[in-house]
């Protein structure tokens, strides 16, 4: 059980590249498992070393191992936040962008283009997305696609990698309006350039949990 800990541990931090909760969640019985293991070995050496060992003394570990089990006990709800798992059944704990999709498709002309920093749910909403904007990007989620001329495009929707300012530019300048979905978490991981010359240059148009919907329009004249 112990190897299999220290197997699992090493695989999830050591030889994948990306921390998410899909790739460590497999590890979450095997560290409880560990735990209580480990907490009931300390019980133990503790009855021993305070009463010592014989059948005299027996009655008196039991007892303590009781009591010190009860108490660690009562100390799960603090560490599990119950207040915060009831309250996640009435707020929004995951950022909306399948609803920014559906915005922008009863809004969109049949000629515009859509350019996201989150793919996924464009895959179901949209059947797929024009452009995927990302400057630091993780391992797996690009690929070189060879229907569309070889080019790198993401593995969800299949929206063409745009990568710097640059050929943000050279996108803006090839179309007359360009849809951009920006999200808070996927902000972190751009430059304070992109991030304003997005704000300069676009309009919003929509807002959702974690995230807004802007408008990049060539009528407005701002490259």
């Amino acid at each position: 059980m112990y190897l299999l800990v220290f197997v699992s541990a090493f695989v999830a931090s050591v030889l994948l590249m990306q921390i998410a909760n899909r790739y460590v969640s497999p590890l979450y019985p095997f560290l409880i498992v560990l735990a209580v293991l480990t907490g009931r070995g300390w019980i133990d050496v503790l009855a021993e070393r305070i009463f010592g060992t014989g059948a005299a003394v027996e009655v008196l570990r039991n007892r303590w191992r009781t009591i010190v089990a009860g108490l660690l006990l009562t100390l799960v709800p603090f560490q599990s936040d119950p207040l915060a798992l009831v309250d996640a059944y009435s707020r929004p704990i995951n950022m909306g962008h399948e609803t920014a999709y559906h915005f922008i498709a009863a809004q969109k002309s049949p000629d515009d283009k859509i350019l996201t920093v989150s793919p996924m749910s464009a895959a179901i909403v949209m059947g797929g997305v024009d452009y995927y904007l990302m400057e630091t990007l993780s391992f797996d989620e690009v690929y070189r696609h060879a229907s569309v001329q070889g080019q790198v495009v993401d593995r969800w929707a299949g929206g063409k990698l745009v990568t710097n300012l640059e050929e943000l530019r050279r996108l803006f300048n090839q179309h007359r309006r360009v849809w951009v979905i920006t999200d808070e978490m996927e902000s972190k991981k751009m430059s304070d350039e992109l991030l304003g010359f997005l704000e300069r240059t676009s309009e919003v148009r929509y807002e959702f949990f974690g995230g807004k919907v802007l408008l990049w329009d060539a009528g407005r004249g701002l490259y």
